[in-house]
This record gives structure tokens, C-alpha cells and sequence, in this order.
């Protein structure tokens, strides 16, 4: 089994590791069951020890089913019958009451004797502190010994296994009655109750039916998952070619539609534009008439005329320049002479604004 666990996660999660290690190593067992379940006994055996239960609770039964029958009790004529029914019925009362002390203790030293009672022993009664409406576990089995010792002693063996096995046959007859509705036409007690004696035959049968039947609804299940998984796998091409065919039409109907709108676009914008400019020829049209024009005409021969004479007095005045820098080196003494002079009266007058300052 640890096979099937990854390592990596129990390497992870060392808590966890620890838990499964306790698993396996204390209850699993290596196919997954319980050791506990390893060690019970095998299957015939099993069989075995449970039909010996349902018979013995099927006894059990009936002989509490005789204990609380009324009916039964009122038609019995002999008072020594009717005390067989009442210590019967007292016998299976103490019996019940001992089974809850022993599966309900209060010191658990009892647990070993926890046992279903089935006949009178003598167990060890040491320690035993529980008690029930105040009776003991000793004091149960003493009250249990007593009645069986008198139903031991008048003779009620015959008594209780005529009634018994006249319930049992009771019971028969129903369950044959049940099983064979269509087929039961005689009411003849012991035909039915041979009938329910072959019962074991038919229902092995429906059993085997039934196992039939459940490995079927398995591989039905199988079958069913597969031709889903088939199912969704059909889906899913469906669906991925079914996109594929809306994608295309989707990519050719956008461009057919982009197209159409570029084209509608592209000449509104022309048309803008070719409106924009027949707008400025217009404005220029309206704004530009004849006497704007003659008017800019008059304003260009002023600045033409302007811009001759301009021209002359910059001719002259180079024409000075020119003959103050053929002077040369004196005309820049003087300059320096000048700008020297300049400078002592700014100084002088700074002197004078001092002292006027000063006599202030």
C-alpha cells in the first residue's frame, strides 16, 4: 500500500508521514483493510458462526415473543403452565438486564466478563460494582439460576419447544406464503412449511441474481462513464470547430464592415477638407476686394519707396565709415582720448555728488 503514496509528499508533510507510518505499521493492512479484519475468521467459517447466530436470535425471539403473548397466557387452563410462561418471561428479563451490565460497566475490570449471555456459567464477580435498579451482576445471575432450576424441574422442556416450533411453523407458513404468492394454492401447514424449507434454494438464486445484477450495474456504470467521456470528447470538437466558424465569419464580416467604413471615412475627410478650402477661398474673396487691393497697392509703393531711401542713407553713412577707418590708428586714439575724458567726468561728478551729500 504505501506504493501508492507519493514520497515526496510524505516527505513534505512529516506530520502526516508519522500518521500514515502508525497506520500501516498498527491497523492497515498491506490491501488496505483493517488488521483486525485480516485476522477474522474465513468466509465458510464466517457463515458458519453467523447462521448460528440468526438461529440462536431467532430463538431468542420467539421465546420473548411467547413470554409477552397475552393471549397465550389467558387460554393456558394450568397454573403450572402459566408459571412456565412467567419464569420464562423472568429468565429472558434478568438475562437483558445482566447483557446491559456487561456491555455498560462502570470499572473497566469488567470487560472481561462481557459476554453474551447464552446459558448459566459461573464468572469471576470480583470487582464488579455496577448495578442496575440496584441488582448486582451476582445478584442477576442468582435470579437467573433460580428460574432456571425450577423450569429444569417442571418438566416445561415439552412446553416450550411445542410452542416454539408451533411459532416457528407460523412463521414458515408466512414466509412461504410470501415467497410463493402465485404457486401457493393448498394451505396444508406442513406444505407450506416444506416449502419454506427450500427457500435457502431460491433465495441463493436471487442472491446470485442480485450479484449478477451488481457486477452488471458496475460495468454498466463503466460503459456509461466511457460514452460520456466519448460524448464530451464529440462536444469538444464540436464546439472547437463551431469557434473556428464563428471566428472566420466574425474575422470576414469586421472586415468587409472596417472596409466599407475606412472608404466612407477616407472621403468624408476629403470632402471636409476640400470644404475647408473652398471656405478660405471664399473668406479670401470676400475680404481681398478692389480697394483692399488698390490700397495694398499704395501701401507696397510707400514701403518700396521707403525702403530706397532707406537705402540711400545706408550707402552714405558706410561711406563715412569708410573713411573713418581709413584714418586708422588716430581715429581710434581719439576714441580712446574720448571715452578716457568720458570716464574723469563721470568720476568728477561722482565726487561732487559726495560732497553735496556730505553738506547735506
Amino acid at each position: 500500500m504505501s506504493d501508492k503514496i507519493n514520497q515526496n509528499l510524505l516527505t513534505a508533510n512529516p506530520n502526516f508521514a508519522e500518521l500514515y507510518k502508525q497506520l500501516t505499521t498498527q491497523y492497515l493492512a498491506p490491501d488496505g483493510t483493517t488488521k483486525a479484519l485480516k485476522k477474522e475468521i474465513d468466509q465458510k467459517e464466517f457463515i458458519k458462526e453467523r447462521t448460528e447466530y440468526l438461529e440462536n436470535l431467532t430463538l431468542y425471539n420467539v421465546l420473548q415473543q411467547l413470554s409477552l403473548q397475552n393471549d397465550l397466557k389467558n387460554k393456558i387452563n394450568y397454573k403450572e403452565n402459566k408459571k412456565i410462561v412467567e419464569s420464562l418471561d423472568e429468565v429472558l428479563s434478568f438475562a437483558e438486564s445482566k447483557q446491559y451490565l456487561n456491555f455498560h460497566p462502570t470499572d473497566l475490570s469488567l470487560d472481561k466478563n462481557n459476554y453474551i449471555f447464552d446459558s448459566v456459567e459461573k464468572v469471576e464477580t470480583e470487582n464488579v460494582t455496577t448495578t442496575l435498579l440496584g441488582l448486582t451482576e451476582v445478584e442477576l445471575i442468582k435470579r437467573i439460576e433460580n428460574e432456571l432450576e425450577y423450569l429444569s424441574k417442571s418438566n416445561s422442556k415439552e412446553f416450550i419447544l411445542n410452542s416454539v416450533e408451533s411459532k416457528l411453523t407460523r412463521q414458515c407458513e408466512d414466509i412461504a406464503k410470501f415467497y410463493y404468492t402465485v404457486e401457493v394454492t393448498n394451505t396444508n401447514p406442513k406444505l407450506l412449511a416444506a416449502k419454506a424449507s427450500q427457500l435457502d434454494k431460491i433465495l441463493n438464486h436471487k442472491l446470485e441474481e442480485l450479484r449478477i445484477s451488481k457486477i452488471n450495474i458496475v460495468k454498466n456504470q463503466i460503459r456509461l462513464g466511457e460514452r460520456i467521456t466519448d460524448y464530451l470528447n464529440v462536444m469538444k470538437e464540436i464546439l472547437a470547430k463551431l469557434w473556428n466558424l464563428t471566428e472566420e465569419f466574425k474575422f470576414r464580416h469586421e472586415f468587409e464592415k472596417n472596409r466599407i467604413f475606412n472608404d466612407y471615412f477616407s472621403d468624408l475627410v476629403k470632402s471636409i477638407l476640400l470644404k475647408l478650402k473652398v471656405l478660405r477661398l471664399q473668406a479670401l474673396t470676400n475680404i481681398y476686394d478692389k480697394q483692399i487691393v488698390e490700397s495694398l497697392n499704395v501701401i507696397k509703393k510707400n514701403l518700396v519707396e521707403e525702403e530706397n531711401e532707406k537705402s540711400t542713407i545706408l550707402k552714405r553713412l558706410n561711406n563715412k565709415l569708410m573713411e573713418y577707418q581709413s584714418i586708422g590708428d588716430e581715429f581710434e586714439q581719439i576714441v580712446q582720448e574720448y571715452l578716457n575724458i568720458t570716464k574723469e567726468i563721470e568720476t568728477i561728478k561722482d565726487d561732487i555728488r559726495r560732497i553735496n551729500g556730505k553738506e547735506e
